[in-house]
């Protein structure tokens, strides 16, 4: 399912280095404020990216999570689902909520509740669905499986696990997500005040 996103005040911010050059699926969006005061969307969710011109089956592959400085990580898994071509996969996070909106149809509905925090945290796209071991912070390296690793928010003894230079930079909200289209060296990443994502 292909998905464009409508935003406002577009601020570019940090830099961040993929942990391989030629990784072809990628965290493309990471949103934690859901049902938060003034939330964009009643759900946290984690969007992916497919770069290439063919679909990819995630089948077997897991979103995990933990807080920006924590080493419990809690698993979201991918049962069954296929990439499209150049499109996007919706990962919900969490459940149920009150405030904003419903999420377009997940690809992933998420049987139980992963409360993502709004402003800062990790998350990491795992090509199989062990979870990653208590007591590791940053599993970027390890034999974890890690495809794709995002640390959002303030860089430093807050988030002290991230790609390359920095982690993403800003705090994120109920209405800031941080939205990643390419896997480059620089720029990776923006943070948006979002109002649609279709």
């Amino acid at each position: 399912m292909r998905r464009a996103h409508a935003v406002l005040a577009l601020l570019v911010v940090g830099t961040a280095t993929s942990i391989a050059a030629a990784q072809q699926v990628v965290i493309s969006q990471v949103y934690g404020g859901g049902n938060g005061t003034s939330a964009t969307y009643k759900q946290d969710y984690v969007e992916l990216r497919n770069r290439t011109g063919a679909p990819i089956d995630l089948s077997g592959w897991s979103i995990q999570y933990a807080s920006a400085t924590g080493s419990t990580w809690l698993k979201r898994d991918i049962v069954s689902g296929t990439i499209p071509a150049n499109g996007y996969f919706l990962v919900q996070m969490s459940t149920g909520g009150t405030v904003g909106a419903d999420l377009p149809t997940p690809d992933v509905i998420a049987p139980t509740t992963i409360n993502m925090a709004a402003a800062q945290g990790k998350v990491a796209l795992v090509n199989n669905q062990t979870t990653i071991t208590t007591g590791v912070a940053c599993p970027i390296t390890g034999g974890f499986g890690v495809v794709d690793f995002v640390g959002y928010g303030v860089a430093g003894a807050t988030n002290p696990c991230f790609e390359g230079a920095g982690s993403t930079g800003v705090a994120l909200s109920a209405t800031v997500a941080t939205f990643q289209t390419l896997n480059e060296p620089s720029s990776e990443f923006t943070h948006c005040q979002i109002s649609g994502l279709r």
